[in-house]
């Protein structure tokens, strides 16, 4: 992808989250008040509270759109709410941010084979495998490509 079209799907991206409603109430702009925010929404996310949750990320990612734990948290939302599409949007952006981290690839690869797109989601595995050191997550993918494999 371009990096002009990629500028202009993140855009777009950001663009559709402000239409979303009270997504657009503005934030102080002190750190704390986003670490606050940050905590509630890992708070909600935590504890099954999923709308809550990506209110609280929305609007982190709206105010700071590069950083990628925001985005993790909206990711993982609209992934606990079975919102494939949103959800690879959003780890997409994500594994730009923190292009090293294998888990918005495996995230990513989650959606795709949800959304039965198999080949996509073995390419996002592959990424996963490539910047992967910890052995869990490499248990991980390893079981995932096994099942998804088969399909």
């Amino acid at each position: 992808m371009e990096e002009q079209e990629l500028g202009n799907s993140i855009g777009s991206f950001i663009e559709a989250l402000k239409k979303e409603g009270s997504v657009q109430e503005e934030l102080r702009d002190h750190q704390d008040s986003y670490d606050e925010l940050y905590s509630q929404g890992y708070h909600f996310y935590e504890n099954g509270h999923y709308d809550k949750a990506l209110l609280a990320f929305h609007k982190l990612v709206l105010s700071h759109p590069m950083e990628g734990k925001y985005w993790f948290g909206l990711a993982s939302t609209l992934l606990q709410q079975k919102n494939y599409e949103r959800a690879l949007h959003a780890w997409s952006i994500a594994a730009l941010i923190d292009y090293e981290n294998p888990l918005p690839h495996f995230h990513a690869a989650e959606c795709l084979f949800s959304l039965k797109l198999i080949d996509e989601g073995m390419l996002a595995l592959k990424e996963a495998k490539k910047r992967s050191p910890k052995e869990d997550l490499s248990n991980k993918i390893e079981a995932l490509e096994e099942v998804w494999s088969k399909a």
